[in-house]
């Protein structure tokens, strides 16, 4: 049976995405079903054909956070997942990197 209420906040995302991003419905539709099947998108495509304005858009719609991990030769495996570290205080603390997240754009892959 469906859910009205999840059903009426699709539609919501749906729109709000629609409304920003303009010429890429299909994109649109794809993200929403991913989300709602808890899986994940690939997004593929020409530079500037609208792929970190989708995830920054669903961010928005979601009231989730949302940073893009730029894949180029320089970052240290660290800066995606995070490190362990000693404080001041003789204390090890985890700081967690940008793969800990609600959505993560992961930008030339390669």
């Amino acid at each position: 049976m469906a859910n009205p209420e999840a059903s009426e906040q699709a539609r919501a995302i749906l729109t709000a995405l629609r409304g920003v991003v303009l010429g890429q419905d299909d994109a649109t539709w794809e993200c929403v079903v991913a989300l709602l099947a808890r899986g994940h998108v690939l997004l593929e495509g020409a530079p500037g054909t609208a792929k970190t304005l989708i995830v920054r858009t669903l961010a928005r719609a979601l009231g989730v956070r949302s940073v893009r991990i730029q894949f180029t030769p320089d970052p240290m495996p660290s800066d995606v997942t995070g490190v362990s570290g000693l404080t001041g205080s003789q204390e090890f603390r985890f700081r967690p990197g940008r793969v800990f997240q609600e959505l993560g754009p992961a930008d030339e892959v390669n």
